[in-house]
């Protein structure tokens, strides 16, 4: 997770929209050439090759560290890749450093700490409940190396593993990801298939503690 002034955070999302929705117009055949001529920087094949948006292509970009709210440049070489809107992307990229806050100026002001996928989640309409806040405090602190044993039991997280297995921060983060990612696509009651994961995980006493403390766990 990275901490950002509130008004940098949505100043970047509104900035990143307009800029994938209005200038980054790419068809799909040059999508899948530009995560081609990207495969050295994104170092994970799977993900590169099941790209399908300017959107996700973003994405994966964040992940790697290569785009945030302070680091926007690599957008123009984005756009060059097909050439259409380079010059005004280039213009957005400079009227965007120039309406961010002074340092000065955020020196007074509080933050917020942001996941890379909020913004995916905030535009499903999906946010953590209480009790899976409190799984994954619980889990980023008791879950050593089996955290990707984990996340390959739980269902639908296979690509996404692999995307923060090659993507960088600490495991703290990269959990909190893998958590939020499923909770977003889950279907029926995520501390049972979290539950589930554990077990085929052989996390034994993580899950009597979670079963214990949040929830019954019935096998199927």
């Amino acid at each position: 997770m990275f901490t950002y002034p509130p008004e940098v955070y949505q100043a970047y999302i509104n900035f990143k929209e307009e800029i994938c929705h209005t200038w980054l117009n790419f068809t799909q055949e040059e999508l899948a050439r530009l995560c081609h001529n990207y495969s050295e920087v994104i170092k994970s094949r799977k993900s590169l090759g099941s790209c399908t948006s300017m959107p996700q292509f973003l994405r994966l970009l964040e992940k790697q560290g290569l785009l945030s709210p302070y680091k926007v440049d690599i957008l123009e070489s984005v756009s060059r890749q097909n050439g259409t809107h380079t010059e005004m992307v280039k213009h957005q990229i400079q009227l965007y450093k120039k309406s961010l806050p002074s340092s000065e100026h955020l020196k007074c002001k509080c933050v917020i700490t942001v996941p890379l996928v909020q913004e995916q989640s905030e535009r499903r309409g999906s946010q953590m409940s209480k009790p899976l806040i409190e799984i994954y405090e619980y889990l980023s602190e008791n879950l050593d190396s089996k955290w990707i044993d984990f996340g390959r039991n739980l269902p639908g997280m296979d690509e996404c593993i692999d995307e923060l297995v090659h993507s960088r921060g600490r495991k703290k983060e990269k959990l909190h990801d893998l958590l939020l990612e499923f909770v977003t696509n889950c279907s029926g009651d995520p501390i049972h298939h979290i539950l589930g994961a554990l077990l085929k995980a052989k996390c034994k006493r993580q899950f009597n503690y979670i079963s214990r403390n949040w929830g019954a766990f019935q096998r199927n």
